[in-house]
């Protein structure tokens, strides 16, 4: 592997890129920013970066394989989902309001359907 490093500190991930511009949205200075030559630098990325790509490097040296690669289709649905995650917030609301569990889960599983 060599002498590439794979060991940071919490400070060293976090590290902030030197940027020239800040980023502002309405008035509201944001996390990163953007570099002399006008492109966006996310934040917490100046040693974040060069350590992804070391223990990448590392791993495929280690396994002798590629990354494995999980088209986004094939990830199983948000869970909740939207309507049930409404209905869990008017639950919260309404908490005094419903008390038959059994009817509420039920109500749940439909949203899902």
């Amino acid at each position: 592997m060599g002498t590439t490093q794979l060991e940071f500190t919490a400070d060293e991930l976090l590290a902030d890129v030197d940027i020239a511009k800040p980023l502002v949205v309405g008035g509201t200075v944001c996390h990163g920013g953007f570099g002399d030559d006008g492109v966006y630098v996310s934040p917490q990325t100046r040693n974040r970066v060069p350590a992804i790509h070391a223990w990448q490097a590392q791993r495929a040296e280690c396994f002798g394989t590629g990354l494995i690669e999980v088209p986004l289709a094939t990830w199983p649905g948000q869970f909740p989902n939207v309507a049930q995650a409404r209905f869990l917030g008017e639950i919260e609301y309404w908490c005094g309001q419903k008390s038959h569990g059994a009817e509420l889960l039920a109500e749940f599983h439909e949203l899902g359907a």
